[in-house]
């Protein structure tokens, strides 16, 4: 399914990544787009075909165009996807709001999975590789050990999510040819953080129950200061 600029619904607070806090502000995309633009990317980016399975709104896409990247073209892959329009207006945009493996074998020169690779490799587990077919991938995950301000509660959900990326990928029989680190600076309201939770923000979150949301809350609004100054980090592998 192929999205016009014109049939894209806007209307963000219907969508998933709503109240995600510093994950949806513009000098977080502004921040993810410098990177994919940057020097340490771009070069395997620019005159090749991309895909981005798990897309989400694009908008980190839109930042790195406006600052130079130049794909020969640019695929975006999501069941909730939702671009901006300037993004789906470009001729070399293809935008689809469908699941992977609907739209299945995706081929490109470089395919990027940007905090998704862990759940299409949890529901296709290796064959994420037949489904989707690359020269080049990029993945960029949240590390084993987080700076979030979350409680221990939280911490025991998270970190059996983390997947041993390393393993996963000599197991499929490609190699890793770069890694780097990136680190956003995060600076909100305790209230902001609460808003998150109530919105269960990160993938852990959405199957809890009620219950246990609220003691999440508790625990920011006893332990926390009103003010929260942390980083959130992401590893970056690229492999071949």
């Amino acid at each position: 399914m192929r999205l016009e600029a014109s049939q894209i619904d806007h209307g963000e607070q219907q969508l998933p990544w709503a109240k995600r806090g510093w994950l949806a502000s513009e000098d977080y995309y502004a921040f993810w787009g410098a990177v994919l633009a940057g020097d340490d990317l771009r070069a395997r980016m620019d005159g090749r075909q991309v895909a981005d399975i798990g897309a989400g709104n694009g908008r980190i896409w839109q930042a790195a165009l406006e600052q130079g990247l130049e794909p020969d073209g640019l695929r975006l892959i999501d069941p909730d996807l939702g671009v901006v329009p300037e993004l789906a207006a470009r001729p070399n945009v293809l935008a689809q709001k469908n699941a992977l493996e609907e739209v299945a074998p995706v081929t490109a020169d470089v395919a990027l999975f940007k905090q998704s690779f862990h759940l299409i490799y949890n529901k296709f587990g290796s064959e994420m590789f037949d489904l989707v077919q690359a020269d080049t991938y990029l993945t960029f995950a949240m590390p084993k050990e987080i700076e979030w301000p979350a409680s221990e509660a939280f911490m025991g959900l998270y970190r059996p999510t983390y997947l041993d990326y390393h393993q996963i990928i000599e197991e499929s029989g490609k190699t890793v040819v770069e890694e780097n680190c990136y680190e956003y600076a995060v600076q909100m309201a305790r209230s902001e953080w609460i808003a998150m939770l109530e919105h269960r923000f990160v993938s852990c979150l959405a199957e809890c129950d009620e219950r246990f949301i609220a003691d999440e809350i508790d625990w920011a609004m006893h332990n926390l200061p009103e003010e929260l100054v942390f980083n959130d980090t992401l590893e970056c592998l690229v492999f071949e």
